[in-house]
């Protein structure tokens, strides 16, 4: 067996290797690079990251300038659109699934998504206006009525009929083309009753092609689901309608889109539609998936990706079958 503290000249040779690489005075190199060698590198590097920082000042100042931080000529915007082609559809309150209890205790939370939302719309008398004729889904009472102390939006809820709120999306250089017919074949979903004719455009008796109409449905109805055609009843309000009458269908006017360019897109107010819907209380307690679409030409409702197409789950519980709400219908005055 060898001894390899035997061997120190072997030590002391890997260390004088290691020496010489750091620095070799007979060749006047450090690191293996002569002064020339290393003045060669420094000049390459110090161009080479001068190059990147210019290139980076360059395009973050450029993105900041016509992406970002809107100029007098209002020209912060994309150049191109790779997200969307058309709009989908936002609803507040944000649920996917809508479960109204039987104390109606957890409406509060959805009224109070409504109104937040509402508050950041509602900004001068117009608004107010528009507030006032969303009928029963109006979250203010009507300027005649002081004694008012439960505004219609919360009434609703409160009998367990919810309202649900639906805007367009905003996107860029987007605008609605109108259809020759609502009857049109690629209007869907079709009626029952009638092949030849869609369900929104059963309900439009007059139909206006500068308008976007907007129509719910139940999902689970037009999928085959279930056989029951009366589960439930949509009421529509419009903020570009100027009347509190309950409506068949909800509209959008055209004259809104195509949205301005810059910074007056922070601005621009997104019309909206109120929805109530009314729950055959033979199915309370059933989960009832309900679909609402926009139709134009250009839109074209995808339930896959939410293009101009929202669906809702909404369940609602049956009052009577909450002792508290037993004990207040026997002692209510």
């Amino acid at each position: 067996m060898v001894d390899q503290k035997a061997h120190p000249d072997a030590e002391e040779e890997e260390h004088e290797t290691w020496k010489t690489f750091l620095f070799n005075p007979h060749k006047g190199t450090v690191l293996g690079r002569n002064a020339y060698s290393w003045f060669h590198l420094t000049v390459f590097y110090c161009a080479y990251y001068s190059l990147i920082a210019v290139l980076s000042y360059w395009t973050i100042t450029t993105y900041m300038k016509y992406m970002v931080v809107p100029t007098a000529d209002g020209d912060a915007r994309p150049r191109h659109q790779t997200r969307v082609s058309s709009p989908g559809l936002a609803t507040f309150p944000a649920n996917e699934v809508m479960n109204l209890d039987a104390n109606r205790v957890n409406t509060f939370q959805y009224v109070d998504q409504i109104v937040d939302r509402l508050m950041t719309v509602a900004q001068d008398d117009e608004d107010k206006e528009q507030l006032q004729n969303l009928g029963a889904c109006s979250p203010i009472c009507e300027s005649s009525d002081e004694l008012c102390k439960l505004p219609p939006l919360r009434k609703s809820y409160s009998t367990g009929s919810p309202c649900i709120f639906y805007q367009i999306n905003k996107v860029m250089n987007w605008k609605p083309y109108p259809y020759v017919s609502l009857n049109n074949e690629h209007v869907v979903p079709r009626s029952s009753s009638d092949d030849e004719k869609s369900m929104v455009g059963e309900v439009v008796e007059r139909y206006n092609p500068e308008q976007v109409y907007f129509y719910c449905y139940d999902l689970d109805l037009y999928k085959g689901h279930v056989n029951a055609t009366d589960r439930i009843t949509a009421t529509y309000y419009s903020s570009d309608v100027a009347s509190s009458e309950a409506q068949p269908y909800g509209v959008f006017n055209f004259n809104h889109w195509p949205i301005a360019q810059g910074a007056s897109i922070r601005t621009h107010k997104n019309p909206y539609v109120a929805v109530k819907f009314d729950v055959n209380p033979e199915y309370n307690g059933q989960l009832i998936n309900v679909a609402c679409q926009a139709y134009a030409a250009n839109l074209g409702p995808n339930e896959k990706i939410n293009e101009a197409f929202a669906a809702t789950s909404i369940t609602v519980e049956a009052a009577g079958a909450s002792s508290i709400a037993m004990i207040n219908e026997e002692f209510h005055e």
